[in-house]
Parts: C-alpha cells; sequence; structure tokens
C-alpha cells in the first residue's frame, strides 16, 4: 500500500471524514498516504481532524481559506499526491484494504492501464464492518479511444478511480477528456468499492 495516495475532498461534512477516517486507521497495512482537501469548512472539520494527523504515517491537510469550488478542491489534492497511484474517495465512502490492494496489483501488472475503477455501495446503509471478497472480481480494460463511449455509458464505470499519477500530472489533457466522467460520478455516486 506505499504506493497509494488516497484523496479525499471534504466541505462541511466533519462526522462523514472521521467515519472515512477510523475506518482507514484499521487497515493493517499503514504504509498508504492520504491527501485531504477541506475546502473552507465552516463546521468542525478541523477539530476532527486533529487527532488523525498523528495516527497516519502519512497525512497531509490542506485547508482551503474560502471556497475554491470543488473542481479545484479536487484538483488540488491531487496535485499534491505523491504516490504512484492516485485513489479518490469521498468523506462519505469507505474504500475496502483488499480492494485497494487489488486495484493497485492490477496497474502494477499492465502499465498500459491508466485507471481501475470498481463498483461502490453507500456508506449511509453499509456496516463497517463488513468484510469483502474480491475472489470473484473481474477486471475490464478500456482503450484511450473509448473515453467518449464512456461518458455516454457511465453504469459501466459507476465507481471511484485509482489512476497512475504520473498520468495525471503529466497528461493534463487526459485529465481533461476524463474530468467530466469523473466529476460526474464523483458528484451522483456516494459509493464504496466492491
Amino acid at each position: 500500500m506505499n504506493d497509494i495516495s488516497i484523496c479525499i475532498p471534504t466541505y462541511n461534512r466533519a462526522g462523514f471524514l472521521v467515519q472515512c477516517l477510523t475506518h482507514l486507521s484499521g487497515f493493517s497495512d499503514q504504509r498508504f498516504e492520504i491527501v485531504i482537501g477541506n475546502n473552507a469548512s465552516t463546521d468542525e472539520t478541523d477539530e476532527m481532524v486533529q487527532p488523525f494527523l498523528s495516527t497516519f504515517r502519512r497525512i497531509v491537510y490542506l485547508r482551503h481559506d474560502e471556497n475554491i469550488g470543488f473542481a479545484r478542491n479536487m484538483d488540488s489534492i491531487l496535485r499534491r499526491a505523491s504516490r504512484n497511484y492516485i485513489y479518490i474517495l469521498n468523506d462519505d465512502d469507505f474504500v475496502f484494504e483488499q480492494a485497494l490492494m487489488l486495484a493497485a496489483s492490477l496497474l502494477r501488472s499492465n502499465h498500459a492501464m491508466v485507471a481501475v475503477v470498481g463498483r461502490y455501495l453507500s456508506l449511509r446503509t453499509l456496516d463497517p464492518l463488513l468484510k469483502m471478497n474480491s475472489a470473484d472480481a473481474i477486471a475490464s480494460t478500456i482503450k484511450k479511444e473509448a473515453f467518449p463511449a464512456l461518458l455516454d455509458n457511465l453504469s459501466l464505470c459507476d465507481g471511484h478511480p485509482i489512476i497512475r499519477r504520473d498520468t495525471f500530472q503529466k497528461n493534463v489533457l487526459i485529465w481533461i477528456e476524463l474530468a467530466p466522467l469523473f466529476l460526474s460520478i464523483l458528484i451522483c455516486c456516494s459509493m464504496v468499492i466492491l
């Protein structure tokens, strides 16, 4: 897990963020990086995050002085990520350790693959102690030429992506092409990777 940055945008949802961070603190492999972007929350987010700053090995907490909007907040945390793979996680979501490990292993094994996306379940209805079995997971690859088709059929890709950091940071045009897809997913789906 030392090659994963978990990027979490947040705004005025301290309670959900605490649940999310508490869940991450239970992972057996704590070598991942967490990058939180607080988009000028007016609730108790700052105070609630403080204990977690010493809980995790590597955590970056960005607090914007003013609300810069969802897209710019997301961009700021993606650019601060330092690990090989960036995982986008909303503050009201859970991700399962096995699922992250599976996604990262898929990226490690196929250098032509730039992103892996899973399906999700809502944190609001999910038992946080639920254990997932990824033995029957299926991986599909989608070529760059197929990105426009994804925009027309979001059911193919309804989760949060784990992407190669160097692809995002070196190829901003790819991000611009994918941004409508990722933003649609992030805004419309509050779910957890299976």
